[in-house]
């Protein structure tokens, strides 16, 4: 039997043969007079405005009635034709959608507007795309690809998070972080960074559908126009209103593994140059269980420690947003956006702990430790885009103002059980935390496009301030006196300042079946904390000169295959809770202590990718980075001490495979697989570590729209 595949594509190519042989006979009957010829360009696309390739476009001459016919391009959707001036009917046909017919009057040569095609049968559609799932990635930007959501119906009928976990190279562990070949990715909507808590965010994730999407964006090298800071990122692109009316959705979901629920309502509705959006999550909760065994002792053996750790982590969520688009005229627009965010965490951990000397336990402790935090936040946006002359370049200036108030509490209760002196001791103390935190951010973007819009120039300056104040207050529970006294040892205050400065220049452009970009990013960071306890001030600058270079060659005239070299260096900057020089407690034998000398972390990405088909994904990284910075844990007197060292150079060599498979139409299977091989160096350590990963993934779409998914981790 043959594959219904290449039937469609065998019927297809027919059709268009058949047509193309048509035209070509008819287009000879040329009329005898001697007509000025004219050059007519347009694009078809589809609701969404992504091109349509291999549309049939015909021109029929009213006054001869001859037909001259053309196919759009596979890449794009544009077409050129050249005609003889006169009054024609315009005939576009595509398999799957509605054809297009109107008359045209043709006395110069003439841009006409994108024609907009509409489905007219969604599942002819569904049953085409599903045959050959590679036509939904564009490689269309040197740095990234692009997986078109809404020619897939698979996606359309799972969650924003789900997808996620079906593109090439993504990876979405236990605790919501986002990895994208192996790299910590940061997660933008509509090219905006949310500012929102992981969890927020993966909880909104996982309540908006797929078929709110428009694209996602997979940014595995960011250009110099993107913070030094990055790594990765993914950009979701939601679907937007072109024409006057509403358009939106609502929707629910319940997660039994992490019994969790939530709600999500996506609104825009265009009337004239307005446009309103809103996005809401306002509620979402969810529960977590999770036990630990830590083992830890000396090489002598001289003290060691079995603890074993049971947690139940409660989170409930909140977030809304609600913006508006006015289009001032064709070259001025203006938008504003305000977010609201809120949330409550609960985290309840109970540590039962052996203490042994030379194999022979002395001690047992049982502490229970219960952590609540509550925060409240809101963010406005405002951006003005100056659209110059007729050929794309624009100038953008945008501006943001953040506030978040945070407040932390913890109780702590702990039982020592001295085994060799029967004596039994107990402890109770309560800490709470105050933190504010403000953010302001402005830039100014410039981008012109080159030669025949086979590349860009951009550049932009940016201004970034963080200030964040920290009070914190420890009470110790005095039996004699039946109440809680402030311990000045745990008791302290903070204040941290951040700075930066940045500039930065990109160009990019294609040649032929190359595609290059390269940038150059400059980054000043200034940063100020304060100990209001011990008086005492910290101050580090550092200056940035970071490139990013990136090649990519396409092997196949259908642009599905490619060989693509990239390099970037970033920078990380040690978290202000880790600079700060006081000691916090954690337990009755643990504390932490942060470290105010701690500098800056440079690193270094190298990736060698190769895309076979738009099907396998095969990418080689090597990443070094210098003066790490990482957690340690030091005993000090039968104390446990977590501090933050730099602690030296890092090299990091990493293997990614991923790929999809559409077995039947029904069974879609997915597969990603990391392997990694670590050397950690400093004066005190060697350490070499080799770590592989595999997740499998299968979707299966059962009648009535139901999709059933089935994942495996190794």
């Amino acid at each position: 039997m043959l594959n219904k595949k290449k039937i469609y594509k065998s019927c297809f190519v027919c059709v268009l043969l058949f047509h193309q042989c048509v035209y070509t006979q008819i287009s000879i009957k040329v009329p005898t007079t001697q007509t000025k010829k004219v050059t007519i360009k347009s694009r078809v696309v589809d609701t969404q405005n992504e091109p349509i390739p291999f549309a049939n476009i015909v021109f029929i001459n009213l006054e001869t009635e001859n037909k001259i016919g053309v196919i759009s391009n596979e890449a794009d959707g544009t077409f050129t034709i050249e005609l003889p001036s006169g009054d024609y009917i315009l005939e576009v046909s595509v398999l799957g959608y509605s054809k297009h017919i109107k008359k045209y009057t043709f006395t110069a040569d003439t841009l006409l507007a994108d024609i907009i095609f509409y489905e007219q049968n969604e599942q002819l559609d569904e049953v085409l795309i599903k045959a050959d799932i590679s036509k939904n990635i564009k490689h269309s930007a040197t740095t990234s690809m692009t997986v078109n959501i809404q020619n897939d119906s698979l996606y359309k009928k799972i969650s924003t998070a789900d997808i996620l976990t079906l593109l090439p190279g993504v990876q979405l562990d236990e605790e919501d972080s986002v990895k994208l070949k192996g790299e910590s990715a940061t997660i933008t909507i509509d090219g905006k960074r949310q500012k929102m808590s992981t969890k927020t965010l993966m909880m909104l994730l996982k309540s908006i559908p797929g078929d709110q999407l428009k694209n996602i964006e997979l940014i595995n090298t960011p250009s110099a126009k993107h913070s030094g800071r990055l790594k990765k990122i993914i950009d979701i692109n939601l679907k937007k209103q072109r024409k006057d009316g509403l358009l939106g959705s609502l929707s629910t979901m319940v997660i039994n593994a992490d019994l969790a629920i939530g709600a999500s309502a996506i609104i825009n509705y265009k009337t004239g140059k307005f446009i309103f959006s809103g996005m809401s999550n306002p509620y979402s909760y969810s529960k977590r269980s999770t036990k630990a065994f830590v083992d830890r002792q000396l090489l002598d053996n001289s003290l060691s420690f079995i603890e074993t750790q049971e947690n139940i982590r409660e989170s409930r969520n909140g977030f809304n947003q609600f913006g508006v688009d006015y289009a001032i005229n064709k070259k001025h627009s203006v938008s504003a956006t305000m977010s609201l965010n809120n949330g409550s965490n609960d985290n309840n951990t109970d540590f039962t702990t052996h203490q042994f000397a030379f194999n022979t336990l002395t001690n047992q402790q049982f502490n229970t430790n219960s952590d609540n935090m509550q925060d409240k936040s809101y963010d406005l946006d405002f951006a003005y885009r100056y659209d110059i002359g007729e050929q794309g370049t624009r100038l953008d200036f945008a501006s943001s103002y953040g506030f978040k108030k945070a407040d932390y509490s913890n109780w702590n209760e702990s039982e020592l059980i001295d085994i060799l002196n029967n004596i039994t001791s107990n402890n109770t103390n309560r800490d709470t935390q105050e933190q504010e935190n403000t953010q302001y951010s402005s830039r100014l973007d410039y981008a012109t496009p080159l030669k025949d819009k086979k590349g860009k120039f951009e550049a932009g300056i940016k201004f970034d301030d963080l200030k964040i104040t920290d009070a914190n207050r420890f009470e110790s529970f005095d039996a004699d006196a039946n109440a809680f006294e402030t311990n000045p040892n745990f008791t302290n205050a903070f204040m941290y300042n951040e700075q930066v400065y940045t500039s930065y220049a990109s160009f990019n452009a294609n040649h032929k079946k190359l595609k290059y970009s390269l940038g150059l990013r400059l980054e000043h960071v200034e940063t100020q904390s304060f100990s209001e306890t011990t008086n005492q001030t910290f101050h580090n600058a550092f200056t940035n000169f970071l490139p990013v270079v990136a090649l990519k060659y396409m092997t196949n005239k259908k642009e599905t295959s490619n060989i693509n070299l990239s390099y970037r260096k970033g920078y990380s900057l040690p978290p202000y809770i880790q600079l700060n020089p006081f000691e916090s407690f954690v337990n009755s034998n643990t504390i932490k202590r942060g470290n105010p000398e701690l500098s800056q972390s440079i690193y270094h990405l190298f990736s060698l990718g190769h895309t076979i088909k738009n099907k396998y994904f095969l990418t080689l990284n090597a990443n070094f980075y210098n003066n790490l910075f990482q957690t340690t844990q030091i005993l000090e007197d039968e104390l446990t001490i977590i501090s933050y060292k730099n602690l030296g150079t890092r090299s990091l060599y990493k293997a990614n495979f991923s790929s999809s498979f559409t077995l039947f139409p029904w069974w879609r299977f997915n597969i990603n697989q990391a392997l990694s091989y670590s050397v950690l160096k400093n004066e005190d350590v060697d350490n070499k570590v080799f770590s592989w990963y595999t997740n499998l993934a299968n979707s299966f779409t059962l009648p009535h729209d139901v999709v059933l998914r089935l994942s495996t981790y190794f």
